[in-house]
């Protein structure tokens, strides 16, 4: 039998396996938006895909950088990675650390949906095969009212979309009665009146994969899911960061 957990022990899962297990590789899917994230204790490898061919491949190691921007383009006849060195000014890099940026918001959106979905009901539990599959239910309305905007602005506050709105952001953060409410507001239109979390642990308590739902039935009748996320987890210990081949990478020095 699945062990017996409420709502706020669930949406607590992720984040707390993902504090003791840094090795994995995270695969998250929204919408047209798509990103690999494969960490291991040396470093990282991102590969991202935000449609309208903004994409991208960032592999940071213990010795060095290396980007490849946009995917599949050499970045050189015979070079497809350029290794990032003191040649490069701030500006030459603007485009592989927004995606970065963007990227990593994507995979760790589980710090939001555990503020959401512990505000919710544990509405089944089930064994499918080996996995325990978890479903909680959201009031969007609730869960908002109840959120940390704080913790939820300063998630986001990095990204490029928060910093076109620093001001309003800000009297969010000081507490402005009217910026507070008029956020609440925002984020209960964008989410719509209910979300659905779900959540798959394998016999090891290991995250294989969430889903998010926001659901907003006057959108659409034969699809009321008007934004969703999934992400999921494999090589949990095992993942490994490797450098681009030595021979298709190209070293440029000032």
């Amino acid at each position: 039998m699945p062990p017996k957990l409420s709502a706020a022990d669930v949406a607590q899962l992720v984040g707390t396996y993902l504090a003791g297990h840094k090795v994995v590789k995270q695969e998250a899917k929204q919408g047209d938006t798509s990103v690999t994230l494969i960490t291991d204790n040396n470093g990282t490898d991102l590969t991202a895909d935000f449609g309208s061919g903004f994409n991208g491949r960032l592999i940071k190691t213990m010795d060095a950088s290396y980007m490849q921007m946009p995917l599949g383009k050499e970045v050189a006849p015979g070079f497809a990675w350029d290794k990032i060195t003191d040649y490069f000014e701030p500006y030459n890099l603007f485009g592989i650390h927004t995606l970065a940026v963007l990227a990593n918001t994507l995979t760790d959106s589980y710090k939001v949906n555990e503020m959401f979905a512990a505000t919710g009901r544990l509405a089944a539990t089930s064994m499918e095969g080996n996995l325990t599959h978890y479903t909680i239910k959201i009031d969007t309305d609730a869960a908002i009212k109840k959120l940390d905007l704080k913790a939820y602005v300063n998630f986001y506050s990095h990204t490029i979309m928060m910093q076109k709105d620093t001001d309003r952001v800000e009297k969010v953060i000081a507490g402005d009665p009217a910026a507070v409410s008029g956020f609440r507001s925002k984020l209960s239109t964008q989410f719509g009146p209910s979300m659905t979390y779900e959540l798959w642990t394998d016999r090891q308590g290991r995250p294989v994969r969430y889903i998010t739902r926001a659901h907003d039935p006057s959108i659409s009748i034969t699809d009321p899911h008007v934004e969703s996320l999934e992400v999921t987890f494999s090589e949990w210990d095992s993942a490994v960061v490797k450098a681009p081949p030595g021979d298709q990478t190209r070293v440029m020095h000032e």
